[in-house]
């Protein structure tokens, strides 16, 4: 249980659950409400959103103000089948953004230097290189003259994730490479659009200071930002309960 260092939260949470907080719980909850410009806000907490386009200008204003090395690593794409150069390049040119339709790799993406990233393939699950796994990117390592990063050195906070893969690749470690760290490499993953097969090279990684409330669940934080504005019409069930769960105790 993530909560198991603060019953009382874990209490509070189940009345949530349940729909049936008291005007103490209520009291408690409003407690821990706080405004961008209080002094207290913690800038580097996860942000948790209901919404994709508020997770996505979070997290492009987030790197923007990183004082840290940013590269803009863009995929490469492959039309599969022997077809005329010139099909092929419209075929690439009407490829979608969404990455969920590529294979869950996207078709840019800006890797800074400081910034959490999820993992968006499962890498090596027998070493915890899983989909969905967030870690922090510390290093951006070239070694061509494209200035397309070859390695990427990220840290997980668990570290036994990427141990093996640590091990394997232990004679790359430079004096600038904290053991700690795990290489990352782009990958190459097939997806099918429009009845035609494509092939995507691309690093698997998602920025993740932000992220949807949704895309949270599996996540243990411990401190978070939530803001549940929405455009939708209607009621979520039970986001407030999905959301506040992620936290291990009431004062994350």
């Amino acid at each position: 249980m993530r909560q198991k260092d603060d019953l009382e939260f874990a209490q509070l949470l189940n009345w949530l659950r349940r729909n049936q907080l008291t005007e103490n719980d209520f009291a408690a909850l409003s407690t821990r409400t706080v405004s961008v410009n209080d002094p207290t806000y913690r800038t580097n907490a996860t942000h948790l959103f209901v919404e994709n386009a508020l997770v996505d200008n979070f997290n492009l204003q987030y790197i923007s103000k990183l004082c840290s090395q940013k590269v803009k690593v863009k995929a490469v794409d492959i039309v599969c089948g022997d077809l005329l150069a010139s099909v092929k390049t419209k075929l690439l040119s009407s490829l979608p953004e969404k990455q969920s339709d590529t294979a869950n790799l996207a078709k840019e993406v800006v890797i800074a230097i400081g910034m959490k990233y999820d993992l968006t393939a499962n890498i090596e699950v027998t070493d915890g290189l899983t989909n969905g796994l967030t870690c922090e990117l510390k290093l951006i390592e070239c070694k061509t003259k494209s200035f397309r990063p070859s390695i990427i050195w990220v840290k997980f906070a668990d570290a036994r994730i990427g141990a093996n893969n640590r091990r394997k690749y232990s004679h790359l470690y430079g004096k600038d490479v904290d053991k700690t760290w795990t290489p990352m490499f782009d990958i190459k993953r097939a997806f099918t659009y429009k009845y035609k097969t494509f092939e995507r090279i691309q690093f698997p990684l998602r920025p993740a200071a932000g992220k949807t409330i949704h895309k949270s669940q599996g996540d243990t934080l411990h401190e978070v930002v939530v803001s549940l504005k929405s455009k939708r019409k209607g009621k979520i069930t039970h986001i407030h309960y999905v959301a506040l769960s992620r936290v291990t105790s009431l004062t994350g």
